[in-house]
C-alpha cells in the first residue's frame, strides 16, 4: 500500500437476519463508525426475492464534488464452514445518496448458504486508491514542538495525543473548567497531565480543538454535527456559536436537514429561520411528526403560523 492510501476493515453480524423472512422490503444497518473522516456502515436488505448487502459511505452529498477511488473485499462465513470472498472496485461519490457499493443474491440462496444460526456475519475490507474533492487537512497542530512547548496538559483519543492549554479550554468550555478546577486542587506533579477522553473520535476532537483556537474553516458540512456533538458534550458556547453561524450563512444541507440538526441541538435561532424559509405547505409538512408529542407547544405555534401564512 503506498503513502497516499488508506485502509481500514469494517464488521458487523446481524442477528435479525429472520425478521427478513416475514418482509419482502426491508433492510437493517450496522453499526455507523468514522473512518477516513466520513461515517461507513454496512446495510443489508430484502427486496422480495433479492438479498442485498451494501457498505455505505455517509458523506454528506452536497453541491461540492467528491469522489472515493476503493477496493473492496467482502467476506462471508458460509454455512458449510467455507468463506465467501470477493474483491471488487468501486466508485464512491456524491452523485449516489449515499455513496455505496453492494452485493446482491437470491434470498432464498443467501438464506441457505451464509444464515448461521440465524445469523448473518460479514466483514468488508477496505483500500482508499485515491480521492477527488476530499481534502483533510490539518488546520492547526496540537502535537507539535510549538504545542508541547505552551501546553499544560494533554488529551487523549483514539491514542492520539493533543497538547493543549488548561486556561485557554476553560475559557471557552466549562466542562474543562471544572475539570481542571477540580484538578487543581490535587497535589502538583512535575508530568503534564494526560487527560483520555473515551469515545471521543480523534479527527472530531481535532476538528473541535481547531475550532475552539480560531480555526473557522474546520467547518463543513461534514464536521459539523460531529463538532455540535462535542460542543454539547464540553459544554462549549464558543463552538456552539460557530457552529450555528455556519448552519445559517454557509451549509448548503436542506433547510428539512438544518430543521433536524436544530432539534437535534437545541438550536432554536436555526429552527425558526428554517420554518420561515420554507416556501411552500409540501416543504413544510416535511418536517411534522408522525407522534405530535415529540414537539413543544412553542415549535408547533411556529409551524402552524407558517402554515397559516402559507395558505392565504
Amino acid at each position: 500500500m503506498s503513502e497516499d492510501q488508506e485502509s481500514f476493515v469494517m464488521k458487523h453480524v446481524f442477528d435479525n437476519f429472520l425478521m427478513l423472512e416475514s418482509n419482502e422490503k426491508t433492510s437493517f444497518c450496522g453499526e455507523t463508525k468514522k473512518h477516513f473522516g466520513a461515517p461507513w456502515r454496512i446495510r443489508i436488505s430484502r427486496e422480495r426475492s433479492m438479498f442485498k448487502v451494501f457498505l455505505e459511505c455517509l458523506r454528506f452529498c452536497g453541491k461540492k464534488t467528491w469522489r472515493i477511488n476503493s477496493e473492496i473485499k467482502w467476506k462471508i462465513p458460509k454455512k458449510d464452514g467455507k468463506l465467501f470472498e470477493k474483491t471488487e472496485n468501486y466508485v464512491l461519490e456524491n452523485d449516489s445518496l449515499p455513496g455505496c457499493c453492494s452485493l446482491r443474491f437470491l434470498y432464498e440462496n443467501a438464506k441457505e448458504e451464509y444464515m448461521i444460526d440465524g445469523k448473518f456475519e460479514i466483514e468488508v475490507q477496505v483500500l482508499i486508491i485515491g480521492t477527488i474533492g476530499i481534502v483533510r487537512p490539518i488546520l492547526r497542530n496540537f502535537d507539535d514542538d510549538a504545542a508541547k512547548e505552551f501546553s499544560d496538559v494533554v488529551l487523549v483519543a483514539e491514542n492520539q495525543k493533543f497538547y493543549v492549554n488548561k486556561m485557554y479550554l476553560s475559557l471557552h468550555s466549562t466542562y474543562f473548567k471544572t475539570m481542571f478546577s477540580v484538578k487543581s486542587e490535587e497535589p502538583e506533579n512535575s508530568e503534564k497531565a494526560e487527560i483520555e477522553l473515551k469515545d471521543v473520535d480523534a479527527y472530531d476532537l481535532q476538528k473541535f480543538l481547531e475550532v475552539l483556537y480560531g480555526e473557522i474553516e474546520a467547518l463543513n458540512d461534514d464536521t459539523v454535527e460531529e463538532i455540535l456533538n462535542l460542543a454539547g458534550m464540553f459544554e462549549s458556547k464558543t463552538a456552539r456559536t460557530n457552529c450555528l453561524k455556519f448552519l445559517i450563512k454557509t451549509s448548503d444541507r436542506s433547510l428539512k436537514m438544518k430543521f433536524e440538526i436544530a432539534l437535534k441541538h437545541k438550536l432554536n435561532k436555526l429552527s425558526s429561520m428554517c420554518i420561515s424559509d420554507m416556501s411552500t405547505v409540501t416543504e413544510l409538512r416535511s418536517v411534522f411528526p408522525e407522534d405530535p408529542k415529540m414537539y413543544e407547544p412553542e415549535l408547533w405555534a411556529e409551524l402552524y403560523k407558517r402554515l397559516l401564512d402559507l395558505t392565504r
